[in-house]
């Protein structure tokens, strides 16, 4: 069976790694993982396509927001990111979706939540479709969606946990 999608997962743990790796497998995902910051850097590097960008936020080295930022100011700037971080402050979730994020998924986490969240990311989906991801990912807790004018300040506190 051929990938679907390629994912890159960026985490410093690795069961984490391992068990999202399983689960996006699972579904006809193509994996990658990686360790820390430098290390998705040199596997990015090699050009390879990519679809989706899982980011863990504290590593040691370089950290997932720093990675993030490279990448927006490099050569993936339009990538999917799904970050998935144990920080949960509002400015936590601002700082992501500032750096460039385009979701942020709190630890720890429901492994459907998860999936629903890739699936909204980069499946190619009928408009129904997506609005009924969207409405479920709306309704679980570990899920931090930003109001637009919060992610111009990070320090801006309109921001809505659902």
């Amino acid at each position: 069976m051929k990938a679907i999608y390629s994912v890159l997962i960026v985490d410093d743990e690795q069961d984490m790694r391992f068990a999202l790796g399983r689960l996006l497998m699972a579904r006809g995902f193509e994996v990658v993982t990686a360790s820390g910051g430098a290390k998705a850097l040199q596997l990015l590097e090699t050009g390879a396509p990519l679809d989706l960008l899982v980011l863990d936020v504290r590593m040691p080295g370089m950290s997932g927001l720093v990675l993030l930022n490279r990448l927006r100011h490099g050569p993936y700037p339009r990538i999917p990111v799904l970050i998935l971080s144990a920080k949960a402050t509002p400015e936590d979730v601002c700082n992501g979706y500032a750096q460039g994020a385009n979701l942020y998924l709190t630890k720890p986490f429901k492994p459907p939540t998860f999936i629903q969240a890739v699936w909204y990311l980069v499946g190619d989906l009928a408009p129904r479709e997506k609005e009924v991801l969207e409405l479920d990912l709306l309704a679980a807790e570990e899920v931090h969606l930003l109001e637009p004018q919060a992610v111009r300040g990070a320090k801006d506190e309109s921001w809505s946990q659902t």
